[in-house]
């Protein structure tokens, strides 16, 4: 079966201080802009992360929308590796978002099995306080999972981890696909999409007085 990564794509939405902005990234080399558009050629792996979405100590949702079949497994979207990073991805017909935090603790939150047919995934992260958060999963709309996330990384994962659509292409993110060969996803992604959602008007005094909302 054709791997996701030939025909997927992503679609990022920034919200922070400024207008929306939009970015298609298909390359490596696709630079991101506040308040620019860039269409690329499909097949969003490698990308720096420096360029990807800026999720970190910010609420957001990451969508797509699959066509299951029932048989599908694999990583959806993936940023960073065995150090720290998170990961959407499908296994044993379930939805999986695993988040490591500097590969001393990790947080997994998990989908009752999915059904066959046109499906709406969304994993939505709610910001609650100073790196931490509470992660929700929804098919179709309907919320179906939720787990406290109560440490995330600050800074980069890592200076040479990636994001990737389809696949994990570096070191594995979650201990659950360490034995997957990068655990490519094995149905089709047509476009995966990162809405940060929180403006963080406060996260100035946040820095400055961390753990005080």
């Amino acid at each position: 079966m054709a791997s996701a990564t030939a025909a997927a794509s992503i679609l990022i939405k920034a919200r922070i201080r400024a207008p929306l902005s939009f970015l298609h990234l298909g390359t490596r080399s696709a630079p991101f802009h506040p308040a620019c558009q860039k269409a690329a050629p499909p097949g969003a792996q490698r990308i720096p992360e420096a360029v990807s979405a800026p999720i970190k100590n910010t609420s957001h949702t990451i969508e797509t929308t699959l066509d299951l079949k029932g048989d599908e497994e694999g990583v959806i979207v993936a940023c960073g590796g065995v150090n720290g990073g998170y990961t959407l991805f499908i296994a044993n017909h379930k939805l999986h978002y695993d988040y490591n935090y500097f590969n001393s603790v990790r947080y997994s939150v998990v989908s009752p099995v999915l059904p066959a047919g046109k499906v709406d995934l969304k994993f939505n992260f709610i910001k609650t306080g100073m790196l931490k958060g509470t992660g929700e999963l929804y098919v179709n709309g309907d919320k179906v999972a939720e787990g406290a996330i109560e440490k995330t990384i600050p800074g980069g994962f890592s200076l040479s981890e990636t994001f990737d659509v389809g696949v994990d292409s570096g070191t594995p993110v979650s201990n659950n696909y360490t034995k997957k060969d990068h655990f490519p996803f094995t149905g089709q992604i047509d476009k995966v999409t990162i809405n940060l959602i929180g403006e963080d008007t406060d996260k100035a005094k946040e820095l400055i007085n961390p753990g005080v909302d």
